[in-house]
């Protein structure tokens, strides 16, 4: 798909900004403009006046030719990454209840959900001020998971319930006639506002979880002279490792998200599913050292556990750097 005049601009700017080392903050004071009005244009989200236009570009200290020679050609490049999908053949997926009993998931329902919290993004990034930079790389993951909850719910038919406390376990409630019962029992007990019932829920559920993965460190990447890619960048070719962190050992029944910025947009790239995750598949809990960043608790998953979530995947992006990446990693060729 080739991208449109406000999107090649965009680029553009973007990527004559970065090659001069400079900051959006730089260039909005060169261009007298406010930040981000800048941060806008570079995500595509504003309409560029011809005046702001010429601002940027002598702030960039361009000349108009060559400016508009790089946005005409990207006008005439396909996308790097095609929005395209690959789904697991398999039609469905068993989880396990809390009881032990398998419940049919089908694979589809991963697609429709991935797709809808890709809606609500957009929606976002439709918004004045850059959600990604306010929140930072941690807290927008934790978003978008929450948006993948959210959506999963919604496209489940019902089988699924966001849990409706924040730290409660696990994030998606299995709702069959067992947890129906469970929860008509609470609205009873008038204790639907409590914490207790739904950490951890008795009738189970599914996990989500998920991750940008690990780049290398701004020292890592000044000895291979590169540019450590910043919010909005593109992360695929500077991946190193990824996992998923938990607050304990038992997580099980997990979806696993792996996510990047594709058009400077968050998008979930993969995802996987796994039933049969076990302590060990979990590192030691990590406390919160005192006057450090860590606020809780946290388990990271092993490369054991890694395989393993690879192994059971679900859906990914059609696009060979990422199934590269993955294969890789988990020294397998299980993505073709």
């Amino acid at each position: 798909m080739k991208p449109t005049l406000k999107q090649s601009v965009a680029k553009t700017v973007s990527n004559a900004r970065k090659r001069r080392g400079i900051s959006q903050e730089e260039l909005a004071y060169r261009a007298n403009l406010d930040r981000t009005y800048v941060s806008g244009v570079e995500r595509g989200v504003r309409n560029i006046t011809l005046d702001s236009l010429e601002r940027i570009i002598k702030g960039l200290n361009l000349d108009i030719s060559s400016f508009l020679k790089e946005v005409l050609h990207g006008l005439t490049t396909q996308n790097n990454v095609s929005l395209q999908y690959k789904v697991r053949c398999y039609s469905s997926f068993s989880i396990l209840d809390a009881f032990g009993k398998k419940i049919k998931v089908h694979a589809s329902l991963f697609e429709k959900s991935l797709k809808r919290a890709h809606e609500i993004i957009d929606k976002i990034d439709g918004f004045e001020v850059n959600i990604s930079e306010i929140l930072g790389m941690r807290n927008l993951s934790a978003l978008i998971g929450e948006l993948f909850v959210i959506s999963f719910a919604k496209e489940s038919g019902g089988l699924f319930l966001k849990n409706p406390h924040q730290d409660g376990y696990p994030d998606l409630l299995l709702m069959d006639e067992k947890g129906k019962k469970v929860i008509e029992q609470l609205k009873t007990q008038n204790r639907l506002k409590e914490k207790t019932p739904f950490s951890p829920f008795l009738n189970g559920g599914l996990e989500v979880k998920a991750t940008c993965g690990d780049v290398p460190t701004p020292k890592e990447c000044a000895k291979k002279r590169l540019e450590k890619p910043d919010v909005g960048d593109q992360r695929i070719a500077f991946l190193k490792s990824y996992n998923w962190k938990a607050h304990h050992r038992e997580t099980n029944n997990l979806i696993g998200l792996l996510w990047d910025f594709i058009d400077r947009k968050p998008r979930i790239v993969a995802a996987f599913f796994c039933s049969s995750l076990e302590e060990n598949d979990w590192g030691k809990i990590v406390k919160p050292r005192s006057k450090g960043g860590r606020t809780t608790s946290v388990s990271i998953m092993t490369r054991k556990g890694v395989k393993k979530m690879f192994e059971n995947w679900v859906i990914i992006i059609d696009d060979q750097r990422y199934r590269k990446f993955l294969n890789k990693y988990n020294k397998a060729d299980l993505l073709e």
